[in-house]
Protein backbone atom coordinates (compact mmCIF):
# COMPACT_ATOMS: atom_id res chain seq x y z
CA UNK A 1 0.00 0.00 0.00
CA UNK A 2 2.91 2.41 0.58
CA UNK A 3 3.86 2.22 -3.11
CA UNK A 4 0.29 3.10 -4.07
CA UNK A 5 0.27 6.11 -1.77
CA UNK A 6 3.64 7.50 -2.83
CA UNK A 7 3.86 6.58 -6.48
CA UNK A 8 0.64 4.95 -7.59
CA UNK A 9 -1.40 8.06 -8.17
CA UNK A 10 1.17 9.46 -10.57
CA UNK A 11 1.42 6.15 -12.39
CA UNK A 12 -2.36 5.88 -12.64
CA UNK A 13 -2.70 9.46 -13.85
CA UNK A 14 -0.04 8.92 -16.50
CA UNK A 15 -1.80 5.76 -17.67
CA UNK A 16 -5.29 7.23 -17.71
CA UNK A 17 -4.16 10.53 -19.26
CA UNK A 18 -2.90 8.60 -22.29
CA UNK A 19 -6.32 6.98 -22.84
CA UNK A 20 -9.25 8.30 -24.82
CA UNK A 21 -12.48 9.18 -23.07
CA UNK A 22 -14.10 6.09 -24.60
CA UNK A 23 -11.31 3.85 -23.31
CA UNK A 24 -11.81 5.24 -19.82
CA UNK A 25 -15.53 4.48 -20.07
CA UNK A 26 -14.70 0.89 -21.06
CA UNK A 27 -12.48 0.57 -17.99
CA UNK A 28 -15.38 1.69 -15.81
CA UNK A 29 -17.53 -1.03 -17.33
CA UNK A 30 -14.84 -3.63 -16.74
CA UNK A 31 -14.62 -2.58 -13.08
CA UNK A 32 -18.31 -3.26 -12.42
CA UNK A 33 -19.67 0.28 -12.48
CA UNK A 34 -23.49 0.34 -12.07
CA UNK A 35 -25.39 0.13 -15.37
CA UNK A 36 -27.18 3.48 -14.90
CA UNK A 37 -23.87 5.25 -14.35
CA UNK A 38 -22.37 3.51 -17.38
CA UNK A 39 -25.31 4.71 -19.48
CA UNK A 40 -24.74 8.29 -18.29
CA UNK A 41 -21.04 7.90 -19.00
CA UNK A 42 -21.69 6.64 -22.55
CA UNK A 43 -23.95 9.62 -23.19
CA UNK A 44 -21.25 11.91 -21.83
CA UNK A 45 -18.65 10.31 -24.12
CA UNK A 46 -20.94 10.87 -27.11
CA UNK A 47 -21.61 14.48 -26.05
CA UNK A 48 -17.92 15.13 -25.45
CA UNK A 49 -17.01 13.74 -28.87
CA UNK A 50 -19.69 15.87 -30.52
CA UNK A 51 -18.40 18.96 -28.70
CA UNK A 52 -14.81 18.24 -29.66
CA UNK A 53 -15.44 17.29 -33.28
CA UNK A 54 -18.69 18.77 -34.57
CA UNK A 55 -20.14 21.40 -32.24
CA UNK A 56 -18.77 24.51 -33.92
CA UNK A 57 -19.48 23.15 -37.40
CA UNK A 58 -23.06 22.39 -36.35
CA UNK A 59 -23.42 25.88 -34.84
CA UNK A 60 -21.49 27.87 -37.47
CA UNK A 61 -24.50 29.97 -38.50
CA UNK A 62 -25.61 30.49 -34.88
CA UNK A 63 -22.11 31.70 -34.07
CA UNK A 64 -22.50 34.62 -36.46
CA UNK A 65 -25.51 36.12 -34.63
CA UNK A 66 -25.85 37.55 -31.12
CA UNK A 67 -28.95 35.44 -30.41
CA UNK A 68 -27.20 32.33 -31.72
CA UNK A 69 -24.15 32.89 -29.53
CA UNK A 70 -26.40 33.44 -26.50
CA UNK A 71 -28.20 30.17 -27.27
CA UNK A 72 -24.82 28.43 -27.61
CA UNK A 73 -23.74 29.75 -24.22
CA UNK A 74 -26.96 28.47 -22.64
CA UNK A 75 -26.53 25.11 -24.34
CA UNK A 76 -22.92 24.77 -23.21
CA UNK A 77 -23.83 25.71 -19.63
CA UNK A 78 -26.38 22.90 -19.55
CA UNK A 79 -23.83 20.44 -20.94
CA UNK A 80 -21.31 21.64 -18.35
CA UNK A 81 -23.80 21.07 -15.52
CA UNK A 82 -24.42 17.52 -16.73
CA UNK A 83 -20.68 16.83 -16.95
CA UNK A 84 -20.16 18.21 -13.44
CA UNK A 85 -22.99 16.08 -12.03
CA UNK A 86 -21.51 12.98 -13.65
CA UNK A 87 -18.06 13.91 -12.35
CA UNK A 88 -19.43 14.11 -8.81
CA UNK A 89 -20.96 10.64 -9.12
CA UNK A 90 -17.76 9.19 -10.58
CA UNK A 91 -15.66 10.89 -7.90
CA UNK A 92 -17.83 9.32 -5.19
CA UNK A 93 -17.36 5.92 -6.83
CA UNK A 94 -13.60 6.45 -7.03
CA UNK A 95 -13.44 7.63 -3.42
CA UNK A 96 -15.25 4.46 -2.29
CA UNK A 97 -12.64 2.38 -4.14
CA UNK A 98 -9.49 4.28 -3.21
CA UNK A 99 -10.08 5.21 0.44
CA UNK A 100 -9.88 1.62 1.79
CA UNK A 101 -6.64 1.27 -0.19
CA UNK A 102 -5.04 4.18 1.66
CA UNK A 103 -5.66 6.85 -0.95
CA UNK A 104 -7.61 9.32 1.15
CA UNK A 105 -8.66 12.75 -0.08
CA UNK A 106 -5.65 14.15 1.78
CA UNK A 107 -3.24 11.76 0.04
CA UNK A 108 -4.71 12.63 -3.35
CA UNK A 109 -4.55 16.38 -2.63
CA UNK A 110 -0.93 16.16 -1.43
CA UNK A 111 0.08 14.12 -4.46
CA UNK A 112 -1.63 16.51 -6.86
CA UNK A 113 0.09 19.44 -5.16
CA UNK A 114 3.50 17.77 -5.54
CA UNK A 115 2.77 17.05 -9.20
CA UNK A 116 1.84 20.70 -9.83
CA UNK A 117 5.07 21.98 -8.25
Amino acid sequence: MIWLNQNGIGVLLDDYSARTFGQLAKRLQDKGTPAELLHEDRKAVEKRNWLANDYFWDRAVDFTMDEGRAAMIDELQIVNERFEALDQRLEALARNWRTPRGMTDEVVAETMERMRA
